[in-house]
This record gives C-alpha cells, structure tokens and sequence, in this order.
C-alpha cells in the first residue's frame, strides 16, 4: 500500500498538462543526444593514432624478418620450423642398390616318386612329422598336415621339399599337385635359379614340365617381353609349335598380337613358314 501510495503522491505532485511544453522537452533530448555521440567520437579519434602507430611498427617487425630470411638462403617455413629445411638437404644422397642375385636352391636328394611308403595311420602320421621338426606354424600347421596326409603325400616327399626350401613357401594345394604329378625337385630349383618358381602358379609349372618347355625356351620370351604376359596354354602351345619371339615381334609390329588367340598365332606361323 505504501508503493502505491507514493506513486499516487508523485502524480499528484506534478504540474498539470497544460503548462507542459513538448517541443522544448524533445529540443532538450536531441540535444543531450548529439553531446553524447560527439564525445564517443572524440574517445575514438583519440585511440585510432595509438592503433595506427601499432599497426606500423608490426609492418616493420614483419619486413625485417622476412628480409633476413631472403638474405641468409632461407624460407619463411625454415623460419617457423627451426632451421629443418637446411638439415634435410645436407642429408647424403643415397647410392643406389645392386641388384640381388637370386638364390641358388639345391636339394641334397632327389626324391623317388616309384618307393613306396606307408604313412600309417592319421596320429603316427603326424607324430612323425612332429618328430622330423615339420609340424608347426611355420612348415605345416595341422590343417595342411591332415591335407597332404589324405593325398598320399609321405613324408620323405615333404623333408626333401624341407631340404631345398620350399616347404614354408608352398601351400599343401602345391605340395599335393607337384606329389601328384611327380615334378622333380630338380626341375622346381632350375625354375626357381632362374626367378619363375614365384612367378608360375603352380597349374603353368605342372604344364610346363610335362609339355617338356626348356628353360631357354623360356628365357627368350622373357627376354622378348612376353613371358609375363603370357599364360601357360599360350606358353606351351608357342614352344610345342615352334613359333620364335622374331615372328611374335612382327604380329606386334603390324598391331596384330592383341587381337589374336594362341590358336591364330600357331596357325599364321604355320602358315608363313609353309
């Protein structure tokens, strides 16, 4: 009650609308209004030197770093990086790397595919090989044992394929298709001298022995550029047939060697020869 009562007092305190002039009322405001503004204007003009002043000494910070970084060889990275550019090209070149020659595999036995051996049962099997040092992760893990056990493969086929080194490096579909198909060891270490072993899977090595293709053979259409572009059917059917890297080079010189099948270039070599 006593805030209303006041507010009611304050009123009726004022003097009454008549004597209350508007025009006067506004013309002081304005007024009021631009002091106020003149003197944010004159705080501002007063700061802008000092800002102006600051701007110019950090142009000139700037262009001196910049110009000693030109002056002395350096970048504007080798700067803010601490100098590394200059220790990476003080680093040695590197001398280029000889070439590696291949290993020479030899087997200090060939294996004879006509012995006959008995692998026994599953569990002396791999007791075994486990007693021969080739069940384990790295030569043949239990799995790939139990594989070549159901193909016949006997042991002394896989100690001498331990032997020469390939048993690490074949898979048991390897180890079963050359067993099968009786591949000698000498034969798997001329290819693998000559850098092929790798190269070959193991159907084209399996082909390749029994289509009786020479090394030389071999060599010269790597040496020509198409070994590797070749499959084993292709291979086989060019060596069986005679047909010589000179001719292969001239279907390709004409732009005919992309476009034919093994059975067109046996057929056009058969033909030119005739």
């Amino acid at each position: 009650m006593s805030k209303q009562r006041n507010y009611s007092q304050r009123k009726g305190s004022s003097q009454s609308d008549e004597d209350f002039d508007l025009d006067s009322y506004l013309e002081e405001k304005g007024q009021a209004s631009q002091q106020i503004h003149l003197n944010q204007t004159s705080e501002k003009s007063v700061r802008n030197p000092f800002l102006s002043r600051l701007l110019l000494v950090v142009a000139l910070v700037v262009s001196v770093i910049w110009s000693y970084n030109v002056t002395t060889d350096a970048n504007w990275f080798s700067f803010f990086s601490g100098g590394q550019s200059e220790r990476v090209s003080q680093v040695a070149p590197v001398s280029p790397v000889s070439p590696v020659t291949p290993i020479q595999r030899t087997s200090n036995e060939s294996f004879d595919f006509n012995s006959d051996s008995e692998l026994g049962s599953i569990t002396d099997y791999l007791q075994r090989l486990d007693q021969e040092g080739l069940l384990n992760d790295r030569l043949l893990n239990g799995f790939e044992a139990r594989q070549v056990y159901s193909n016949g493969v006997p042991i002394e086929y896989l100690k001498a394929l331990n032997d020469a080194g390939y048993l690490s490096e074949f898979s048991f579909v390897y180890i079963n298709e050359y067993y099968n198909n009786q591949i000698p060891m000498e034969y798997l270490n001329v290819l693998d001298n000559a850098g092929y072993l790798t190269h070959f899977s193991f159907v084209s090595v399996v082909e390749l022995y029994k289509n009786d293709v020479s090394l030389e053979y071999l060599k010269q259409l790597e040496e020509g550029g198409y070994l590797f572009d070749l499959s084993f059917v292709y291979i086989t059917e060019y060596y069986k047939n005679g047909v010589t890297t000179e001719f292969l080079d001239e279907l390709k010189s004409k732009n005919l060697y992309d476009n034919l099948s093994f059975v067109d270039v046996v057929e056009l070599y058969k033909a030119e020869e005739n």
